[in-house]
C-alpha cells in the first residue's frame, strides 16, 4: 500500500455534502501497524454496508477476500489528524499525492473548450471544492472549540511556564497576597524568605 493507492471516497455518493472516508484495512498497511483498532480504540469508525462494498469493488479498491472479511470506514478528517501528529512523514507523502491529483484535475479543466457546457462543469467543480473546504474548516473549528472547552481547559505557556486556566475556576487573590518579594522562589520554609510572623508575648502575673 502506497500513498498513490490509498483511497479516499465520499459516501453517500448522491450527497454533495457527505463526509469523506478511508478504509481502516488500507491504513493499517500504509502506516505499517499491526492493529489500527488496538492503537486507536476510541476512534469513531463504522462498518461498510453492502452497497458501499459494491462501489469499492467496482473501483477495484478492494479484493474479494477483503470484502468477505469485512471493511471498516473511518472519517478522513480524523485520519489526517492522526497522520499529522503520529506519522508526519506519511502525512506529507500523502498530501503531495493529493495536491498532484488536484493539479491534474485543474489542468484537465483548462484544456476543455470554453463552451457553456464546460463552463458550467468548471463552476460545478469549483463549487464542489469550495463546499468541501468550508465543511472541513467548519468541522475543524467545531472540534477545536470542543477540545478547548471540554478536554483542554488548561494551557501551559512554554515561554513563561505559567498554567492558564479559565476565568472563574479559582478564587482571585488580592494584589497584596500575590506581591513578589525579595525572594520570589520558594526553597525551604524560612530559608531566604522575607516573610515573617509577629508573635506577641503575654506575661501573666500571679497574685498572692
Amino acid at each position: 500500500m502506497t500513498a498513490e493507492t490509498l483511497y479516499e471516497f465520499q459516501w453517500p455518493l448522491d450527497d454533495p455534502n457527505a463526509d469523506y472516508y478511508m478504509l481502516q484495512e488500507q491504513l493499517t498497511e500504509y502506516l505499517g501497524l499491526k492493529s489500527f483498532r488496538r492503537k486507536y480504540p476510541d476512534l469513531k469508525r463504522r462498518m461498510v454496508d453492502m452497497e458501499e462494498r459494491d462501489f469499492l469493488r467496482s473501483q477495484k479498491v478492494v479484493s474479494e477476500t477483503q470484502v468477505d472479511l469485512g471493511l471498516t470506514a473511518i472519517s478522513s478528517a480524523d485520519i489526517l489528524d492522526i497522520m499529522f501528529n503520529d506519522f508526519h512523514d506519511k502525512y506529507v507523502e500523502y498530501m503531495h499525492v493529493v495536491d498532484a491529483r488536484k493539479e491534474q484535475e485543474l489542468r484537465e479543466l483548462r484544456k476543455m473548450q470554453p463552451t457553456s457546457t464546460t463552463g458550467a462543469a468548471v463552476r460545478d467543480r469549483t463549487a464542489e471544492y469550495m463546499r468541501r473546504i468550508l465543511k472541513s474548516c467548519a468541522k475543524w473549528n467545531m472540534t477545536t472549540n470542543r477540545e478547548r472547552t471540554v478536554e483542554r481547559r488548561r494551557i501551559l505557556d512554554s515561554q513563561t511556564n505559567v498554567v492558564h486556566v479559565p476565568a472563574g475556576s479559582y478564587k482571585v487573590l488580592p494584589p497584596e497576597a500575590t506581591k513578589v518579594g525579595y525572594y520570589p522562589v520558594a526553597v525551604l520554609p524560612g530559608q531566604y524568605s522575607d516573610h515573617y510572623k509577629t508573635y506577641v508575648t503575654i506575661l501573666i502575673g500571679r497574685t498572692t
